[in-house]
């Protein structure tokens, strides 16, 4: 079995970070918003592993940003979890009380993880100040941009250690100087999770992914409450909750907010609404949106490039006023079937792993 470690942030869903401490933001430590992330990259890396499960997955959660800028403490510990091995720092103080203590990313390759083995390395999180240099690369190596990637973002010296440049969507080759190593596979949604559970879905909005202000879900939802005749459902967490806090605990009847979800709970949600809406400045690729559509939600959006992928199948709008005057008056549709053959992992997984050397799913 091939041995797989994927490097990353602490952006993780319970399901991988289980009780551990781990969490982008010391604002968001507790009450109803606690919890790991929810969102793109934790939702991918957790599918991948399940999806790919003749691979053994290792992965390296690191303490928020500190481990891209070389900051560390101590062994990192190892722990087996549903057929995961979990590699985490021993806890948030070691980390936080060490800012003096750092290492390349060679050492951290050879020092720690010599003796694994490893046949592929992803990495899932890279900022263009990490300390490269000297690396010895051993194993295949595969970057996967899951963010919206520009000029600066992969260095020369980087481009050169990495086999492999995965990208979701052509438009993100646009945002690259170099795309000598770029491929385009979408990510995959698991259809054996997000599928239209409810026979009689409501003709309420639901909105789904990280609160902060590029996403622009709460100046929707204001706007919602004074003109549309519906409910809207917010699903998710803030980068940080002290910006949440008034609006939150303000007096909207019509806007509920949910809190994270995960997983089944979060498939049946969705696929009790109609209706889905987005209203980003930007986006990647958004696989918020594909499990939406998978749910059987007909989605309302305002188009950014990144999202062409979608256009036969969303119903885009160019602004937040062509958006509201378009949800007065919504239709039903169901694209459930076109995310089934075209961007489902029994489509995709093939690719996947081709992508990673393996002959045969």
């Amino acid at each position: 079995m091939l041995k797989v470690l994927h490097i990353t942030s602490s952006y993780m869903p319970k399901k991988i970070a289980g009780d551990l401490n781990y969490s982008q933001t010391t604002n968001d430590d507790e009450g109803e918003y606690s919890g790991a992330r929810v969102g793109g990259l934790s939702s991918s890396i957790e599918s991948f592993c399940e999806n790919l499960s003749m691979f053994e997955h290792h992965i390296l959660l690191s303490q928020g940003q500190r481990f891209q800028y070389g900051e560390w403490c101590g062994r990192i510990n190892v722990e087996e979890r549903d057929g995961l091995f979990i590699h985490y720092f021993p806890n948030s103080g070691d980390i936080t009380n060490c800012k003096d203590v750092h290492y390349t990313f060679q050492g951290l390759l050879e020092k720690e993880y010599g003796d694994f083995n490893f046949d592929v390395i992803i990495t899932h999180v890279v900022q263009p100040n990490m300390d490269l240099s000297n690396i010895n690369k051993k194993c295949k190596w595969i970057n996967f941009t899951h963010g919206s990637p520009t000029n600066n973002d992969l260095s020369d010296e980087y481009m050169d250690l990495i086999d492999t440049n995965l990208l979701y969507t052509e438009w993100q080759k646009t945002r690259l100087k170099d795309n000598s190593k770029s491929v385009v596979i979408p990510f995959p949604v698991d259809t054996n999770i997000f599928y239209p559970r409810n026979n009689e879905p409501s003709n309420d909005f639901v909105w789904h992914g990280r609160i902060s202000p590029e996403k622009r879900i709460i100046d929707f939802a204001v706007k919602f409450e004074d003109e549309i005749d519906s409910e809207l459902n917010i699903i998710g967490g803030p980068d940080s909750r002290a910006w949440m806090d008034d609006i939150v605990h303000s007096d909207l009847d019509k806007v509920k907010f949910l809190g994270r979800q995960f997983d089944e709970t979060l498939a049946e949600i969705l696929s009790s609404h109609n209706f889905y809406v987005l209203m980003s400045e930007y986006e990647t690729y958004c696989i918020a949106l594909v499990e939406a559509l998978a749910s059987g939600c007909s989605v309302y959006a305002i188009y950014h490039p990144s999202l062409g992928w979608a256009k036969d199948v969303v119903n885009f709008v160019e602004t937040m006023d062509d958006l509201f005057e378009a949800i007065k008056s919504p239709e039903v549709s169901n694209s459930v079937l076109w995310v089934e053959k075209n961007y489902s992992w029994n489509v995709l997984r093939k690719a996947y792993c081709e992508l990673l050397s393996i002959d045969k799913p």
